[in-house]
């Protein structure tokens, strides 16, 4: 079955850039009912040395502006993408968060050229027929925006350099942490894809 719109937490309002970890965090408490602040304190736990020396308690939503620096620090000091490193926690981390994740749902870091999975187990697949299928609940984070030569009146602006949540529930729709109302109005044109402006993504479905 695809995904259910009211199973996506409308609560969780992002702390400052913590875009990358909170649109995880919102596919990783529809899967397994993880509270999303859960997955803030695993990544404190993870990287602890460096917020210690640094001063830094973890302290909630507070912290959600030193996780924002950090992610990008990090991934630039190791030469990885957001979601290279979600990813690896995904697969890797011992932390509980990201434990109970790896046992109910899949995840693969991916490309999407010209609306195709370029890579990866559904490498050749359309993203919209993934989102649509009926044989496993999917979501994907990616990164959206206007492009600079669009005149569509679709305003998708807000999105540029921004992680959300895509899924399907009879159309496809879009969570975002920064404005995390009711996901009924945030409807997606079928050609949505065409609206990425970063060509990875993170997919996800049930085990």
């Amino acid at each position: 079955m695809a995904a259910k719109q009211n199973k996506i937490d409308t609560s969780h309002k992002q702390y400052g850039s913590t875009c990358l970890l909170s649109s995880f965090a919102v596919v990783g408490n529809y899967f397994t009912k993880t509270p999303i602040h859960n997955f803030f304190n695993a990544y404190y736990n993870i990287h602890s040395q460096f917020f210690q020396i640094h001063g830094i308690r973890f302290l909630w939503p507070q912290f959600g502006y030193c996780q924002g620096v950090y992610i990008n620090h990090f991934g630039r000091q190791h030469n990885l993408s957001g979601y290279q490193i979600l990813c690896d926690l995904h697969l890797k981390s011992n932390q509980k968060a990201f434990q109970t994740c790896r046992n109910k749902f899949n995840c693969e870091n991916v490309k999407i050229k010209k609306g195709v999975i370029s890579k990866g187990t559904f490498g050749g697949k359309k993203i919209n027929e993934f989102l649509e299928c009926q044989e496993k609940e999917t979501i994907i984070n990616i990164f959206l925006g206007m492009k600079n030569d669009s005149t569509d009146k679709h305003d998708l602006k807000d999105f540029e350099m921004h992680s959300i949540t895509v899924y399907y529930d009879n159309g496809f729709f879009y969570h975002d942490t920064n404005n995390p109302t009711d996901d009924k109005q945030n409807i997606l044109l079928n050609n949505w894809w065409d609206y990425n402006r970063i060509d990875e993504c993170l997919i996800y479905w049930k085990k």
